[in-house]
């Protein structure tokens, strides 16, 4: 009996110091995923603003839709996000800038209109396409983050079995 007992506190023993560590073992996950994912959405957005409604001054001077993407850790290690940056602020401003192009608004194609310049030049480059550059790459990276948090669920598990097994 005395023997059962002194398993189950080693058990016990080796529970708790899993339990202790297990946040920042998430944390330490949820860094590595943060940066794979922003890796992942920099690597989807479009390079260029050009041909969207932005005045070219206020893009030069505030840098580009790829640098405005940052990855955010939750306070207690908790989840992983990637967003847009809090600067710089207003209609044109990263967070607004990130949401016109991920929703993509339509862009104007129709050949009515169009002087015949325009439709040979069209024919020649091929037409433009009806939505802007870009559109939908938060979107794009879903499937990739589903991959990736699956991965990272199993290097987690094998984590902690490391741990019982100290």
């Amino acid at each position: 009996m005395q023997e059962i007992s002194r398993s189950l506190d080693e058990l016990s023993a080796q529970l708790n110091r899993v339990l202790a560590r297990a946040p920042e073992l998430q944390r330490e996950t949820h860094e590595k995923l943060g940066v794979r994912l922003l890796d992942l959405v920099r690597h989807r957005a479009p390079i260029s603003l050009n041909g969207h409604r932005i005045s070219a001054a206020s893009y030069h001077a505030r840098g580009t839709l790829r640098n405005w993407q940052s990855k955010y850790i939750g306070s207690r290690g908790g989840y992983a996000a990637v967003r847009a940056t809090d600067t710089p602020t207003g209609k044109n401003g990263a967070g607004a800038i990130t949401n016109y192009v991920e929703n993509g608004h339509r862009t104007r194609v129709g050949g009515q209109g169009a002087s015949r310049r325009t439709r040979r030049r069209w024919r020649r480059n091929g037409a433009p396409r009806s939505f802007v550059d870009g559109r939908g790459f938060y979107h794009a990276t879903q499937d990739d983050a589903a991959r990736l948090l699956t991965r990272a669920a199993a290097q987690l598990a094998g984590q902690i079995a490391e741990e019982f097994s100290r």
